[in-house]
C-alpha cells in the first residue's frame, strides 16, 4: 500500500510538473494572442477624410505626395503593361488639385477625394461621384481606388470603400464601381479581371451578377446599388 501510494505521489507530482511547464509555454502565447485582438483589423485603423485645397495650402507636399500615391498604386496594378523601372502616369498635381479644391464645397460637393490615413501617413485615397454626368438620375460612381503598395492588403481599400459608400448613400439609388482594364494586357483580361473583382466583392459582401459589357469605353464600371446587388459589366 506505501509503495502505491508513493508511486501515485510521484505520478501527481509528475502531472503537476507538466501542468506548471504547459503553463509557462502557454503565458507568451496567450499574451501575443490578446495583443493581436487589441490590433484593429479590416481597416479600423485607418482615419478616412475629404481633401481641400484648405489641406494642400497648409501642407504644401500633399498634393505631390497623392499624385505619386496614386501613380504608384497604378503602376503596381498595371505592372505588366510597362517596362522595368517605368511608372505609369495616372494623374498629375493639377488634376489632384481641382479634384481636391471640389471638396471646399463641403456637403454640397458633388465629386470628392476621399484620403485615407493611418497615423500621419497618407496611405491610400479614392473619389466618389454622387451624380455622374452621363448618367441616369441618382446614379453615382466611386473610383481611382488607390493605395500605396507598401499597405495593400491592411484594410485600407476597404476603409475607401466604406466611407465612400456611406457620403453616396443618401442621394444614390445606384452606385457605379470604376476600374482599369487594357485589352491585350495579360493582367487585365477579362477572365482575370472579372475574377479579381467577383472574389473582392464577395468579401465585401455584396451580391453579384455578371451582365454584358455596355458602351464601348475602355474603361468598365461594375454597378452597386447600395451594397445590395453587383452588376459587372466587362
Amino acid at each position: 500500500m506505501e509503495m502505491r501510494a508513493a508511486r501515485l505521489k510521484t505520478v501527481l507530482q509528475h502531472i503537476e510538473e507538466a501542468l506548471v511547464e504547459s503553463q509557462q509555454q502557454e503565458e507568451p502565447s496567450a499574451q501575443a494572442a490578446a495583443k493581436a485582438n487589441t490590433t484593429p483589423r479590416g481597416g479600423q485603423d485607418v482615419r478616412v477624410i475629404i481633401g481641400t485645397s484648405h489641406m494642400a495650402a497648409k501642407d504644401p507636399s500633399l498634393t505631390s505626395r497623392i499624385t505619386r500615391l496614386i501613380n504608384r498604386a497604378y503602376t503596381v496594378a498595371h505592372r505588366g503593361e510597362c517596362g522595368d523601372g517605368e511608372e505609369i502616369e495616372r494623374i498629375d498635381d493639377d488634376d489632384v488639385s481641382h479634384r481636391l479644391s471640389m471638396g471646399d464645397a463641403g456637403p454640397r460637393a458633388n465629386r470628392v477625394l476621399h484620403l485615407a490615413y493611418r497615423g500621419d501617413e497618407l496611405v491610400g485615397c479614392c473619389s466618389s461621384t454622387k451624380q455622374l454626368p452621363w448618367a441616369d438620375e441618382g446614379v453615382g460612381q466611386w473610383g481611382l481606388l488607390s493605395v500605396a503598395p507598401e499597405a495593400m492588403g491592411s484594410g485600407v481599400a476597404s476603409a475607401l470603400v466604406r466611407e465612400a459608400e456611406a457620403r453616396l448613400e443618401p442621394d444614390c439609388e445606384e452606385i457605379q464601381i470604376e476600374y482599369n482594364y487594357t485589352h491585350g494586357c495579360s493582367f487585365s483580361q477579362v477572365r482575370a479581371s472579372q475574377l479579381r473583382l467577383l472574389v473582392w466583392c464577395d468579401f465585401l459582401g455584396l451580391a453579384i451578377a455578371v451582365l454584358p459589357a455596355r458602351g464601348h469605353f475602355k474603361q468598365s464600371v461594375i454597378s452597386d446599388c447600395l451594397t445590395t446587388d453587383l452588376i459587372a459589366c466587362f
